[in-house]
């Protein structure tokens, strides 16, 4: 199973989940969000959190993926598209030119 956002009290509640009564049935990845203008400030705690995450529940939870949005785009259509994006000659709006 594949959690794509988890924000540190998230992956409070899965090693919770993992680690309470029976524990979970199945294997969780758990997924961070990175965006443009933290990621580089937020690298280490996330190294610190996979290490915590991974370490509580060892085979049942990882967290070795990351979210990257490099155009601040988090969702097809939940956002505004830049103007170079909007002018694109054939484009789709909201959709980056190849």
């Amino acid at each position: 199973m594949q959690d794509a956002w988890v924000e540190p009290q998230h992956a409070d509640v899965w090693i919770t989940a993992a680690t309470s009564g029976p524990g979970l049935p199945v294997h969780a990845g758990l997924g961070s969000f990175l965006g443009p203008e933290s990621w580089r400030e937020r690298l280490p705690r996330l190294a610190a959190e996979r290490e915590r995450v991974e370490g509580a529940a060892p085979g049942l939870l990882t967290a070795n993926t990351v979210k990257f949005f490099a155009d601040e785009v988090i969702e097809s259509g939940s956002s505004r598209p830049s103007a170079a994006r909007a002018g694109a000659p054939g484009g789709t709006p909201g959709r980056a030119r190849p």
